[in-house]
């Protein structure tokens, strides 16, 4: 790599490390999903119990909830040196989404060549989404660091005429990384059967071959039984796979699907992604036509896009669903642009030209949305539940009703807990019965939770109104009905 490519190179990287930092600066809260990841790794480092709080000495096992170790044990570390702030959590996401970066560039460069590498990742680092949208602590990013590195090793070990055992069953651990660190990168393990299935000539047919994926099927299977021993413990693994499968418990997917599928063509992002999608479709496709050699891991990449777009459209239609084909997309953005300007252009000057105009543009439409969205994390409301938090830290009788992203900043890990993860999955259900009958001091809800505010009975009165959450106390000696 020349010291141009060196020089964008770290320039792209500079720039990313700095949203990161800004973004991260100005997020002072957690999400409500962070909340239940954020409480698991505190009980983990604190109490060395890998479950959720309901009440001061009972938890909710963590076998539903969607982060695994590879995330986790490199959160608990910084835990226990930093203590559980949340500059502590931005610390490990910023980790992660840099290094997220850097495989990015990395594996790109091994299959196209720096110039695509570095104007690849250029587009990736201005994509808004990749920030998180404020997000401090996060499974997508995380688990795209260890795909991305999975892929990388993919494919060095394809370049080599006998690649080593230690580098195959590398490739197979860091495949089996991504697939535990988030449920819905269990797909990484049919890429990576699609991929190896791409050279079967080699990797079934020939006796090196078959060594080289029992290797690689090794490092999956001892990084998948580490994630079954560390989250499940004695818990039925049917039932588990089968909420992975339908989080939302839908009966009827059609109606989902048919929505889903609209918003391709009706909804920015989703139509962002649908362009990336079918450049992918169109150069694969195109090097397949022309029987050029396809890299395995280029079929295990797209692959993984596809079956995380087929999840997607089968649940409510969250984008952070499809932010992991999303982000792998990228990947074949620049030498798709190459490709498709090569077709039309025939004087390799003007093909550079017209490469970097199309690939300029990419990156120009994607600097609005993220100019917006640093305005807006700038005009959030102050943070003030911190202090409300510091003042009931010695209050064991502080119940956070739907209020995971809360409950996991108070000081303490003496509370109650409810969480309504779905209507069919419900958390803490049973302190409902406490709170009818004023059991609490301290009841905490969001305003906008309708159905839990119904259900506070008339012994608590509302006094603050904390940001988004209504603070209830307790009215002594009246009776609650």
């Amino acid at each position: 790599m020349n010291r141009r490519y060196i020089f964008a190179a770290t320039f792209i990287f500079g720039f990313t490390a700095a949203l990161i930092i800004y973004f991260f600066a100005w997020n002072n809260y957690f999400w409500f999903d962070e909340g239940i990841f954020v409480q698991l790794v505190r009980n983990i480092a604190e109490r060395g119990v890998w479950g959720i709080t309901i009440a001061p000495d009972a938890f909710f096992s963590a076998s539903l909830i969607t982060i695994g170790y590879p995330i986790i044990y490199p959160a608990v570390a910084a835990v226990r040196l930093f203590g559980a702030s949340i500059a502590t959590f931005h610390v490990v996401a910023s980790l992660f989404t840099l290094g997220l970066v850097m495989m990015f560039f990395l594996l790109s460069r091994a299959l196209y060549g720096a110039r695509m590498a570095a104007w690849g990742t250029l587009a990736l680092a201005t994509f808004t989404p990749l920030y998180g949208n404020g997000k401090s602590f996060a499974g997508e990013a995380p688990a795209l660091f260890f795909l991305m590195g999975a892929l990388l090793l993919l494919a060095y070990a394809e370049r080599l005429e006998r690649p080593g055992a230690l580098l195959l069953l590398a490739t197979g651990i860091a495949f089996g990384f991504a697939a535990s660190a988030k449920p819905t990168f269990l797909v990484a393990l049919p890429a990576l059967l699609a991929a190896l299935l791409w050279k079967y000539r080699y990797m079934v047919l020939t006796q090196d071959g078959r060594r080289a994926t029992a290797v690689v099927a090794l490092g999956v299977c001892g990084a998948l039984a580490f994630w079954l021993w560390t989250q499940f413990g004695g818990a039925s693994l049917a039932r588990i796979f089968a909420h992975y499968a339908n989080p939302y418990y839908i009966a009827d997917f059609w109606p989902l699907i048919s929505a889903n599928l609209k918003r391709f063509f009706t909804e920015s992002t989703p139509a962002h992604l649908a362009v990336l999608f079918f450049a992918s479709v169109a150069f694969l496709g195109w090097k397949i036509r022309r029987r050029e050699p396809v890299r395995m891991a280029e079929i295990a990449a797209f692959v993984f896009a596809l079956l995380t777009l087929a999840f997607y459209v089968r649940t409510e239609g969250w984008y952070r669903y499809f932010f992991p084909a999303h982000v792998t997309l990228f990947l074949f953005l620049a030498p798709a642009a190459r490709e498709f300007v090569g077709i039309f252009i025939s004087r390799a000057e003007w093909q550079k030209r017209l490469f970097v105009v199309l690939i300029s543009a990419a990156v120009a439409i994607q600097i609005p949305p993220l100019i917006t969205e640093a305005r807006r994390v700038r005009s959030d409301l102050p943070d003030t539940i911190g202090a409300e938090l510091q003042a009931l830290r010695d209050n064991r009788k502080v119940f956070f009703y739907n209020l995971p992203q809360i409950a996991a900043r108070y000081p303490s890990g003496a509370f109650y807990q409810y969480i309504r993860m779905s209507d069919n999955l419900i958390v803490g259900q049973e302190n409902e019965q406490l709170l009818a009958q004023g059991e609490f001091s301290v009841t905490l809800v969001p305003r906008i939770s309708g159905p839990e505010i119904a259900r506070i009975p008339s012994c608590y009165m509302a006094q603050d109104n904390v940001g988004k959450i209504f603070m209830y106390r307790r009215r002594l000696n009246v009776p609650c009905e």
